[in-house]
């Protein structure tokens, strides 16, 4: 049992891993934290205001009125640029990107099984993410 905090992380870090090793891709190939948001974003959608307030980088990355400042490398300058992105859902659907891999369409039950898992173990608030006790009982772990 842990002294500080819970397995939040640690689900996250699970479902990371359990993309990359079906995939054979990073699931969040991201340079830099700000980076590493945007990508998180893309896949899950915009986190939660109640979070960003409590944020401790927030004014670095969102703006008072929580919309995303992505800095990203012009193309024509080459020099970092700050964008103000307004993130009003994911514009990576999960499920299609698992499917997507699929080699077989007798996978599709496990896939979605996946799908379902990831999706849960992903979700940006950590208080509503995959717990353990959920996870070891969730059928993609329980069923062959």
């Amino acid at each position: 049992r842990r002294v500080h905090g819970d397995f939040a992380v640690d689900m996250w870090s699970v479902a990371c891993t359990i993309f990359e090793l079906y995939t054979g891709k990073v699931m969040f190939p991201g340079r830099t934290n700000n980076n590493m948001l945007g990508h998180f974003m893309a896949v899950r959608g915009k986190f939660p205001n109640k979070m960003l307030k409590r944020a401790a980088f927030k004014e670095e990355h969102f703006t008072d009125d929580f919309q995303y400042r992505a800095r990203e490398l012009d193309p024509v300058s080459k020099k970092e640029v700050e964008r103000v992105r307004p993130i009003t859902g994911a514009t990576r659907n999960l499920k299609q990107i698992l499917l997507d891999q699929m080699r077989d369409e007798t996978e599709r039950w496990k896939v979605l099984q996946l799908s379902d898992f990831l999706e849960k173990a992903l979700a940006l608030d950590p208080a509503v993410r995959l717990k353990v006790e959920d996870a070891q009982r969730h059928p993609f772990l329980t069923e062959a």
